[in-house]
């Protein structure tokens, strides 16, 4: 053989090994990225599923944000408020990655209904920042030409289709598996946490005094502009006087949470106050669009309902929904003075029951 021909044929090999390559990716479809079928179980992972179900699930509410949503049981939504739900929610979810999400969902038009969780951290974002998304960007791009990425990816090739397959093998065994393989192959499911950790007061106590899930120090000059420009942002995203309905949420964050950011970071407690405010003006200018504030619920005192200082446990998910339906928590033009000052009502209560170890200094 030449060495022409002996070129050409490795060439051709080589090609031929990621034509059948792409072929698998796009057949099996891990990733749910071109087709969702019911009948295939997968292994979920929200960093990569969430553009393909986002075209492809039949769904006509949206549950959008950060870990703060993921504990959501989507047959709540589907049986307390009569929807069609598809869970949207990333551990460390970023404000552009939020900007995206919003994006995708309204270029598949489908959703009717939105459940926005309006983390404070997220607003906070510095303006003109060169920050990425936090998404793995070539599923979300409208460019066929970086599918490539996703057929011939190490994630799908190298890590789900093989774990999959084995799932297969022991299940057509009949090898039962753990319940958490069944959770992690759950649409419904996706992103839950609940049973991966341990929830209690003496667990929040003790990553409170060894700085474990410590939330990040926002470090920003320009904190009040950031917020306000960047909820103006998000408000871009929404199809405003519409038949669509949008529900924003402060998530419950403990009082241990808000305690230490008063103590550490007074002038931030204030504008993350003063933001529910700012938030609500802005959206009573229009009729689709309700806030619910959740921060001052008497549960955040009880950190037997948390893991840490702001992540709570399935069970304010639900009651979440719940007022979802009545109505309990929603805001109005007099709520956010009032919510302040029985924040610090509670701030004063966790003082009190806790001065034995909490010292924010």
């Amino acid at each position: 053989m030449t060495e022409r021909k002996w070129f050409f044929s490795v060439i051709c090999i080589f090609l031929s090994l990621l034509i059948g390559l792409s072929a698998v990716t796009f057949f099996l479809d891990p990733f749910y990225f071109y087709r969702f079928n019911p009948e295939e179980k997968y292994l979920l992972n929200t960093n990569f599923s969430a553009a393909g179900l986002i075209k492809s699930y039949p769904y006509d509410s949206v549950i959008v944000g950060s870990s703060m949503v993921q504990n959501f049981n989507m047959d709540s939504f589907r049986t307390k408020l009569n929807c069609s739900p598809l869970k949207v929610a990333f551990g460390g979810l970023r404000f552009k990655g939020l900007i995206r999400l919003m994006e995708k969902i309204n270029e598949r038009g489908t959703a009717e209904n939105f459940f926005i969780a309006t983390d404070q951290h997220l607003f906070a974002a510095k303006l003109n920042m060169p920050t990425a998304t936090g998404l793995p960007e070539h599923l979300y791009d409208d460019s066929s030409l970086n599918d490539y990425r996703y057929l011939l990816g190490y994630e799908a090739l190298v890590k789900y289709i093989p774990t999959n397959a084995a799932i297969g093998v022991l299940q057509n065994a009949g090898v039962t598996l753990p319940d958490k393989f069944a959770r992690t192959m759950s649409v419904e499911l996706i992103g839950y946490w609940q049973d991966d950790f341990t929830f209690g007061k003496e667990i929040v106590k003790r990553n409170y005094l060894h700085k474990d899930y410590a939330v990040s120090k926002i470090e920003n000059d320009n904190l009040k502009v950031s917020m306000r420009v960047n909820f103006e942002k998000l408000l871009d995203t929404l199809e405003l006087n519409s038949e669509k309905s949008y529900t924003l949420f402060f998530p419950p964050y403990s009082a241990l949470h808000w305690a230490e950011l008063k103590a550490n970071s007074p002038d931030v407690y204030v504008e993350f106050l003063s933001f529910k405010d700012f938030m609500y003006n802005e959206c009573s200018k229009y009729d689709n669009i309700s806030v619910f504030d959740f921060q001052t619920i008497p549960e955040i005192c009880n950190l037997d309902l948390y893991k840490d200082s702001s992540h709570y446990d399935a069970s304010l998910n639900e009651f979440m929904v719940d007022c979802f339906k009545n109505g309990m928590y929603k805001m109005d033009e007099n709520s956010a003075k009032e919510n302040e000052a029985a924040l610090e009502l509670l701030i004063d209560k966790f003082h009190e029951e806790n001065a034995d170890w909490f010292n924010a200094s």
